[in-house]
């Protein structure tokens, strides 16, 4: 009988750790009869999932982009026992996408189980709406904004998301309520305090010989983080951001106050009761624990006056790097000739040229006529 297990995220629940540490033993679960299947190159599927046909996150989600050809990739192996994972299948807000995942897939396996890890929603927030401080995170910054605070600006398409109990009770109704494994992600409820040796119990594959790779996917710091949501808010290009962030220290922590934090779980608490007496996860009848003591009294949002120094002197630096390279690269003879070879068949695009030869040349006279001219021609 082949099986299938699925692990659909959730996000910032050590899903980088496993989905690499499953890769880097996977000849020695395949000697074990299991066999750890991705998109290669890539470590996790990724790939096969990509936002809905209105191409916006929110409210339509993700949907499998190819679901007979992550079905055909998933049977490829010769083995009885299958492993996948991607967590961006937390981004499927309706239940029509994850029909037609079960469609293709049902077909292949016999017998398929879906596993889910769950933070605790303030902290899952707060983790979340940080990674999209980072370059190319285009879902999160959909999802969370880009409000440089610790907690994001609430908004009711969150609930697609953070609503635990809705968005798992569709998995359910495809599925089937017994085919899922819902676990909370806390280290102190890990099997040995890791994600892989938890997942691995989980699934009830007890093999030796395999090890952890660790955390992965490291936090951002404070003033790191201000600063990448500043940047993806302005649509600062990813490479400058790598580059700007890479200069700034990675100290420190955005948090909220204990008060924010407790409020921001209230608004979960009936949500969490009603999945946890569905799937009887938690022994705790909230499914998480009430432990505020790690937020601090009063928020830690605010720049600091060294944090703001710092993250002004990465850019300005970073600045002061790039722009000789550009000038030295294109100068404004060749902006000029561009725009000249373009000034009939594209004047705007030769007007967009030929003015940042102006602003390389403010006084050259053959680049201030052209700019009139092109500038006369879109007005006319």
């Amino acid at each position: 009988m082949r099986r299938l297990f699925l692990h659909i995220g959730s996000h910032k629940t050590g899903t980088t750790a496993l989905q690499q540490s499953l890769h880097q033993n996977r000849v020695v679960l395949e000697a074990c009869g299991a066999a750890y299947v991705s998109a290669l190159p890539a470590v996790h599927l990724h790939p096969y999932l990509g936002p809905c046909p209105s191409a916006a996150l929110l409210p339509d989600g993700f949907m499998v982009l190819d679901p007979d050809g992550l079905a055909d990739r998933l049977a490829s192996s010769d083995q009885d026992i299958v492993i996948a994972s991607s967590e961006n299948f937390s981004f499927f807000f309706h239940q029509p996408q994850i029909a037609a995942l079960h469609q293709a897939l049902r077909p292949q396996f016999a017998d398929i189980r879906i596993q889910c890890y769950l933070r605790r929603q303030d902290r899952h927030a707060i983790s979340h709406h940080q990674e999209g401080a980072k370059p190319h995170r285009q879902a999160e910054g959909a999802l969370w904004g880009h409000a440089a605070n610790a907690l994001p600006d609430r908004s009711e398409a969150q609930e697609l998301y953070l609503d635990y109990d809705r968005r798992l009770a569709l998995w359910a109704e495809v599925f089937g309520a017994d085919k899922l494994d819902i676990r909370v992600y806390d280290r102190a409820l890990l099997q040995d305090g890791d994600i892989f040796a938890d997942f691995l119990a989980l699934i009830g594959l007890n093999i030796g010989g395999l090890n952890s790779v660790g955390d992965r996917n490291i936090s951002l710091g404070a003033a790191q983080t201000k600063a990448g949501h500043l940047m993806n808010a302005l649509g600062i290009m990813p490479r400058m951001m790598d580059a700007i962030l890479a200069r700034i220290a990675n100290e420190g922590r955005l948090l909220p106050s204990q008060a924010e934090a407790r409020a921001w779980l209230e608004h979960y608490r009936a949500s969490n009761r009603r999945l946890n007496a569905r799937f009887a996860i938690s022994d705790l009848p909230d499914l998480f624990n009430d432990d505020f003591d790690d937020y601090p009294a009063a928020p830690q949002s605010e720049w600091t006056e060294s944090g703001a120094t710092e993250a002004l002197r990465a850019a300005l630096a970073q600045l002061t790097d790039v722009l000789p390279a550009a000038r030295s690269t294109l100068s404004a003879d060749d902006l000029r000739h561009a725009a000249l070879a373009l000034q009939v068949r594209s004047p705007d695009v030769a007007l967009r040229l030929i003015s940042a030869a102006h602003e390389l040349r403010p006084l050259g006279q053959a680049i201030l006529k052209l700019k009139a001219e092109l500038e006369r021609r879109l007005d006319q």
